[in-house]
C-alpha cells in the first residue's frame, strides 16, 4: 500500500476518534468530514471509498503496530524481561493513543467492512504467530517453563490483554493502563518461569 499524505492520516484519526465516541456502528463520511471541517467530496478527494478508508485504517492501525515493535530493542534482555518490555510499551502506547486502543477493541469494527477485517484479522494472527514464536525460543533457552502448551500460554496472554484493555475502556480510562497490565504481568509470569 502506498504511503499515506498528512491529511490522509488527519481523516483517519478522525475516523478513530469518531469511533472511539460514537462505536463503528455510527461511522460514517459525513460524520467524518463534520468533525475535520471539510465537505464528504473532500473526503473522498483522499480515499475512493468508504471502504478504502476503512482498509486504510487497518493498514494505519497496522503499520503503528509493526513500527511500536520495530522500535523495540529487547534482544539482549533475558525471555521474561524481553516480554515485559514489550508488553509494557505496548500498553504505554495505548494508554497514550486511546483513540486508537477503543478503535481497536469497538465491538462493531469487524463488522463495518470485510477488507478492514481481513486486514486487521492478519495483524492480529501475526501478533499471536510472533509471540508464540517468541515464546518457543523462551522454551528453547531454559527460561520458560518446557511442559507449558505454546497456543494455550499464547491465548491466555492475548486474552488477558484484551480483558485488561476492555475493562480500562468501560472505566472510562480509569488510571494508567501500564500499571494495570504491571498486575496481570506478574500472575502471567507464574506461568512461564520454571518451576
Amino acid at each position: 500500500m502506498k504511503e499515506l499524505t498528512e491529511r490522509q492520516i488527519d481523516i483517519i484519526k478522525a475516523t478513530m476518534q469518531l469511533m472511539a465516541d460514537e462505536g463503528a456502528h455510527n461511522f460514517s463520511i459525513r460524520k467524518v468530514a463534520s468533525r475535520i471541517g471539510v465537505t464528504e467530496p473532500a473526503i473522498y478527494r483522499h480515499f475512493e471509498s468508504k471502504d478504502d478508508l476503512m482498509i486504510n485504517l487497518a493498514t494505519y492501525i497496522t503499520r503503528n503496530w509493526h513500527e511500536l515493535f520495530g522500535e523495540l530493542k529487547t534482544q539482549h534482555l533475558p525471555f521474561i524481561e524481553q516480554t515485559h518490555v514489550i508488553f509494557r510499551e505496548v500498553m504505554n502506547y495505548l494508554n497514550d493513543n486511546r483513540e486508537f486502543a477503543k478503535t481497536l477493541l469497538s465491538s462493531n469494527l469487524f463488522a463495518t467492512d470485510s477488507g478492514m477485517t481481513s486486514v486487521l484479522l492478519q495483524l492480529k494472527a501475526d501478533g499471536m504467530a510472533r509471540f508464540s514464536e517468541f515464546l518457543e525460543s523462551g522454551r528453547a533457552s531454559g527460561e520458560v517453563r518446557a511442559e507449558i502448551d505454546t497456543i494455550s500460554v499464547t491465548n491466555v496472554f492475548f486474552g488477558s490483554v484484551w480483558w485488561v484493555l476492555t475493562s480500562w475502556i468501560s472505566d472510562d480510562f480509569g488510571g494508567n493502563l501500564a500499571d494495570r497490565w504491571q498486575q496481570a504481568w506478574k500472575t502471567l509470569v507464574l506461568l512461564l518461569e520454571p518451576r
